[in-house]
């Protein structure tokens, strides 16, 4: 019983959580004075930007001359989203995301959170996969708050709502699901919400990490979701009822659900007219049709129907063959290899 209380004792020490990140040596636990009164700073320095700690906070903490209170710290500090709080796991994630703590000497279990993160990241560029001559020249990034921003500057629309979730029991990656009100249906809404707290994994270090957990069906060869890198194309599937989902670090975005006829368009269809855009989408199955049965017809005339060759064009095939040791289908398979290899 008295090891019972000693442990629970040790659980709702505010300053356990400190010393265990201490251990790393690019967390800060200073320990301050100002006029008459006590309070400490922790944050991780590789995570935190210096100047608006340097130029904001420590000056106004410097300055004050009667003991404050946290809350009147969170009003009198101009950053937004602090929060206050108690509770030790919500301080030790949000000092991993980049929030700074501060505590009184008046009562160090209670923490003012700052969010300072330093996010750092490539700048908004052209697309490099789906790229287009007639279309926005902007693709996602890997910070989640620029991503979503692209979104939101295309769909002004307060039905617009986005919902955020944590998954990755190691690097606490958070996952931003977008769906439009009254247009998105609301069981796919709550199909992928709830598979997505329903994952258990070390960590989710990018999108295609998370399609494949939320799969209906894992073994099968055609793609359930729509992987793409521009926000015009987000913001055109959600506007027809889609949900995407953007994954922090990632600057690819899924779509679901789909089918199997957009992955033959493109947004540079929406920007010409309808016989040309049909004409580009026809071609681009016909494209699919022929590379996928080429090979296998090319195989089996030459095997097995050599019949259907005409007569002069089949002298050319058998003279040109005569020498090659192997049949059709080794000599199929090296040259798909090949490309493959090249590709």
């Amino acid at each position: 019983m008295v090891q019972v209380l000693k442990k629970n004792k040790q659980q709702k020490d505010p300053n356990s959580v400190f010393e265990a990140l201490s251990r790393s040596s690019d967390f800060t636990n200073e320990l301050s004075r100002s006029e008459g009164f006590l309070y400490r700073i922790s944050f991780f320095r590789s995570l935190i930007n210096g100047h608006l700690l340097h130029e904001q906070i420590l000056p106004f903490m410097k300055e004050l001359q009667l003991t404050p209170t946290l809350e009147e710290l969170k009003e009198r500090i101009p950053i937004e989203q602090s929060v206050i709080t108690t509770d030790l796991k919500e301080v030790e994630k949000a000092l991993h995301r980049g929030n700074m703590a501060i505590r009184l000497e008046t009562d160090w279990g209670k923490a003012l959170l700052i969010p300072i993160e330093e996010k750092k990241g490539r700048q908004v560029g052209p697309p490099e996969i789906e790229f287009g001559i007639i279309s926005a020249q902007e693709a996602f990034v890997e910070v989640l708050d620029t991503n979503l921003n692209l979104v939101r500057r295309r769909l002004p629309t307060p039905n617009l709502k986005v919902s955020e979730k944590t998954v990755g029991t190691l690097s606490q990656t958070k996952v931003a699901v977008l769906y439009i009100e009254e247009i998105a249906n609301p069981a796919n809404i709550e199909t992928v919400l709830q598979r997505i707290e329903d994952i258990d994994f070390d960590q989710i270090l990018d999108a295609n990490y998370l399609s494949q957990m939320l799969y209906d069906v894992s073994n099968t060869i055609f793609p359930l979701f729509l992987n793409t890198e521009r926000p015009d194309r987000v913001s055109s599937g959600l506007s027809e009822g889609k949900i995407a989902i953007l994954v922090d670090g990632s600057p690819h975005v899924l779509l679901a659900p789909t089918i199997l006829l957009e992955y033959f368009s493109t947004m540079e269809d929406y920007n010409m007219p309808w016989i040309a855009a049909s004409c580009f989408r026809l071609l681009r199955i016909f494209a699919v049709i022929f590379s996928i049965f080429a090979t296998p017809l090319y195989v089996a005339v030459l095997t097995f129907h050599y019949e259907l060759i005409p007569k002069d064009l089949l002298e050319t095939i058998v003279s040109s063959r005569y020498l090659v040791p192997f049949p059709p289908i080794i000599e199929a398979l090296f040259l798909e290899i090949s490309i493959e290899l090249l590709r």
